[in-house]
């Protein structure tokens, strides 16, 4: 038996309260997106095999896992789709959920989502990782204690499927990774406490305005929300990533797209991936067109795409 999971990439459109001083620290908000996405083919195999470019990081990831997982046989991988890494996109949660899962699967064991992420020491500081990768669509956690006991998933507190004509324009820099590895978790040790105006005016936009956009199908509201929120956790990070966005360019896009009519931009966690909301297939082209033509190089992927609503997929094949 081989099997094919797929798994969407996702958005980090800010924390919420990077304090802590009401006993819980980070705070996630976040949507699952159709594109880009992993898609593996996973087969028994008589020793551990994986193609592309990301191979050798697979066969890392596997040699821990079957460990973890009690499990013995080997696999081969094939990968059909690829999420790329560094980019803001959750690229490497998806890919270790994404295999784990292959792996209990063909093994026969069926293992909840939450329990992989433990196994796999996911969801440090974010869930939305998880959240979406178990259900997609948009997603707010409720972050962890400002003491930590141990490893628990940050808790989700609303998830819910985004209307199908809001559509996401994405604009991915190739070859300039953002924040990751030991240079992401140093800052996040040296931090200073986010101020208290800034916590209280990104918690009144979240569940004021944010959640009942969602609710209420109102994308007005709900971009307006995430662009505020984005600006107040941009600048928050502006001295480890060189300015509210990641680079000069994806400013200037975010920029373009406000005037082009966009409902809401932003950056994704670290970037440089950066994203406009927009209602409608036809209205996403269009601004896709306009900022390739803003952008006059090869050096972006432009792309339209929806949410995902439904999180990872698993199908077997004889």
């Amino acid at each position: 038996m081989r099997g094919i999971v797929r798994t969407p990439a996702r958005l980090h459109l800010g924390f919420i309260d990077l304090s802590g001083r009401c006993g819980r620290i980070f705070g996630s908000i976040g949507v699952a997106i159709e594109r880009p996405r992993w898609v593996l083919e996973v087969s028994p195999s008589g020793r551990m095999q994986a193609d592309g470019d990301a191979g050798k990081e697979i066969l890392k990831i596997l040699g821990r896992l079957r460990g973890r997982l009690g499990v013995k046989q080997a696999v081969a991988i094939r990968t059909l789709e690829a999420i790329p890494r560094h980019m803001g996109l959750g690229s490497g949660t998806q890919l270790e959920l994404s295999l784990s899962l292959a792996v209990s699967k063909l093994a026969g064991r069926q293992l909840p989502v939450t329990e992989l992420a433990r196994i796999l020491r996911r969801g440090k500081r974010s869930g939305i990782g998880v959240a979406t990768f178990a259900r997609g669509g948009f997603v707010v956690d409720a972050g962890q204690p400002s003491r930590p006991r141990g490893h628990d998933l940050p808790p989700v507190i609303f998830q819910r499927a985004l209307p199908g004509d809001w559509w996401f324009v994405i604009v991915l820099p190739l070859g300039k990774p953002g924040l990751s590895g030991k240079r992401e978790e140093k800052v996040f040790e040296t931090l200073p406490p986010m101020g208290d105006a800034t916590v209280e005016r990104i918690s009144r936009l979240t569940l004021m305005k944010v959640l009942p956009a969602v609710v209420t199908d109102d994308i007005r509201g709900f971009g307006e929300a995430i662009t505020e929120i984005q600006m107040l956790v941009g600048e928050f990070f502006a001295p480890y990533q060189g300015g509210v966005y990641a680079t000069s360019t994806g400013k200037e896009v975010a920029e373009l797209a406000l005037k082009r009519g966009a409902c809401g931009v932003g950056q994704s966690s670290w970037g440089p991936t950066v994203f406009a909301l927009v209602r409608g297939e036809g209205a996403a082209a269009a601004l896709a067109r306009e900022i390739k033509r803003f952008l006059g190089d090869d050096r972006h992927l432009v792309f339209a795409t929806r949410a995902n609503n439904r999180g990872a997929v698993w199908k077997t094949a004889p």
